[in-house]
């Protein structure tokens, strides 16, 4: 028999179509189901006989077994199933109610349909578990499975930021701050963390519940929140405001609250008006196309068609307001059918009011070209989205001065769901709302001397997290030997207790200046040689120059070497 192999398979993770009735048959006929979709990557196709699967549901570990060499394919309701046959299932102790459930066996076409299983990942050595097959104990197994497969990621971590909403992970350089956050977001977005780095980039970039952005010394309000943009066209200089990183994510996150809370037949006849609005819009395109707008009244028309609304404007105007879209599904759903209905009508942007000939002009337009189709409302109810967590990463948070950055989202933060004026109206609106589903992930590096900007008002709103170098995922003995080395040019250990080494200038801590355990992760000798001469030398002898490492340590700093 080959050597064994250690293979996570998450069933659940949060993601739809993952049911525990689904989890209960599995476990009852003793057997892992891989979906069609997961035979086409990760590492099913390395699972050998007498390899270890780890079962995992919701982000809990629960059992783990053999997989048997008997193999069981069957087409199911919504394609091929590939089932694994397990020869025991062994629990967790805190998975209890999993422990009733009975063994009988698997049998051919028993799990047909049982739908989509999840992912499977190898375990491989790494982050200093290298001789993970000598462990015996399931516990233990288990609690070496979940450091491993969490990449050294604190579900502590994630506890705080689920409660607090708002987390920031603080640190000297090279403590992977930025890595963590992704992993955080992952884990939080999609309810696991890919050992792939590369695979989760792409994940995340591709994701709409994601966003990532770095703060600078000139970023300000206007750049983040809210800002008004210039922009020329044919009818001259036209200036509009508009939405920002964290205005326009949140409003992304706000509407996922919003559909996924609507009664069913509402949300049904929602959809349905958008669609028939995605085939007005592409009408009122085709006619600015040939004759250059598409008129509203006489003096006033469209003259572009975005993918939230219509810009109209008239001839001697300055800008180009816009009708959203879902202006004007709320005005079908309302059937504010006149113009001062539309003025009164509820949850319609501050600019109906003022604009409502224009709204209302517009609406009938819309009407009369699907009429049939909207006196017709469907009687079937569409498939509704549910609640989902969007998460914001602010790389470099303490870089840009804080207040001035956030101005009035301060409040926000700490009131979600509750609107707050901005100094900038979009769409004759000035209310900006953060929604509970939408998190923020900060990372400071606490050796750099900007950190003064975070004021007491944000730091009462973020949960301070420390993120201190980690020798345990340095495998490699010529990096520890060189990390050792060079941790001591800032920590000293007397027992279990650890002091600022005397090279260390009394006004700082080691904790917030200590290189991280990144500056020593290299494959070859080669690359640690590389790292020590262009990365670490060079900013240890800026802790020199800046009088953070007393003069001192310029000597040790010079005899740092890396042997072949």
């Amino acid at each position: 028999m080959n050597k064994q192999q250690y293979f996570v398979c998450s069933v659940g993770s949060n993601h739809e179509g993952y049911t525990e009735e689904n989890l209960d048959r599995m476990i009852e006929h003793g057997a892992f189901v891989f979906h069609e979709d997961t035979t086409q990557r990760g590492h099913y196709r390395e699972i050998q006989d007498g390899d270890i699967l780890i079962l995992k549901y919701n982000n809990q570990f629960i059992a783990y077994g053999e997989k048997c060499s008997r193999e069981v394919a069957i087409n199911g309701e919504d394609g091929w199933n590939q089932i694994f046959p397990i020869r025991e299932w062994i629990f967790h102790d805190d998975a209890s109610p999993r422990k009733g459930v009975s063994h009988k066996g698997l049998q051919d076409n028993t799990l047909k349909g049982a739908g989509q299983m999840g992912t499977v990942k190898m375990i491989k050595p790494s982050f200093g578990y290298k001789s993970i097959e000598s462990i015996h104990s399931e516990n233990e197994l288990f609690e070496r499975m979940k450091e491993l497969h969490q990449n050294n990621l604190s579900s502590n971590d994630i506890s705080v930021l689920k409660k607090k909403r708002q987390i920031i992970l603080q640190g000297p350089p090279g403590t992977g701050k930025t890595y963590s956050a992704k992993d955080i977001a992952e884990e939080m977005i999609f309810g696991e963390v890919s050992e792939d780095k590369r695979e989760q980039k792409k994940r995340l970039e591709t994701s709409e519940q994601f966003q990532l952005t770095q703060f600078h010394p000139s970023y300000s309000y206007e750049d983040f929140v809210r800002g008004i943009e210039a922009s020329s066209g044919k009818d001259g200089i036209q200036y509009n405001t508009k939405n920002r990183i964290l205005a326009d994510f949140a409003d992304k996150a706000l509407k996922n609250v919003q559909l996924a809370t609507l009664e069913k037949e509402t949300f049904s006849k929602e959809q349905h008006v958008y669609e028939l609005l995605t085939q007005f819009a592409d009408q009122v395109q085709e006619k600015i196309d040939n004759d250059g707008r598409y008129p509203i009244t006489d003096s006033v028309y469209i003259s572009e068609v975005s993918d939230k609304g219509f810009r109209y404007t008239g001839d001697n105007w300055g800008n180009a307001p816009r009708i959203k879209f879902e202006d004007l599904v709320q005005i079908e759903l309302l059937q504010a059918h006149t113009r001062q209905a539309i003025k009164h009508a509820d949850g319609l942007s501050g600019l109906a009011d003022h604009h409502a000939t224009y709204f209302n002009n517009l609406s009938k337009k819309f009407r009369d070209a699907f009429p049939s189709e909207l006196n017709n409302m469907p009687s079937t109810h569409k498939e509704q989205p549910t609640v989902k967590n969007f998460v914001l990463i602010i790389d470099e948070i303490n870089r840009a001065n804080l207040p001035s950055v956030m101005g009035e989202l301060i409040y926000a933060l700490e009131y979600r769901g509750e609107a707050v004026e901005s100094m900038y109206a979009v769409d004759g609106d000035r209310r900006i709302i953060i929604p509970d589903n939408l998190y923020i992930i900060g990372t400071m590096n606490t050796a750099d001397r900007s950190v003064g900007h975070i004021d007491y008002a944000i730091r009462r709103r973020f949960a301070f997290i420390d993120m201190l170098p980690n020798e345990k995922v340095i495998t490699e003995g010529e990096a520890s030997e060189l990390f050792h080395r060079v941790s001591e040019l800032f920590v000293t250990e007397e027992g279990d207790k650890k002091e600022n080494a005397k090279y260390l200038a009394p006004d700082f801590d080691y904790k917030e200046i200590q290189l991280g355990h990144s500056y020593f992760m290299a494959e070859t000798t080669s690359d640690l040689k590389m790292k020590l001469e262009y990365e670490i030398k060079p900013i240890l002898r800026e802790y020199v120059k800046d009088g953070i490492l007393q003069p001192s340590a310029t000597e040790i700093i010079e005899a740092l070497d890396v042997h072949a």
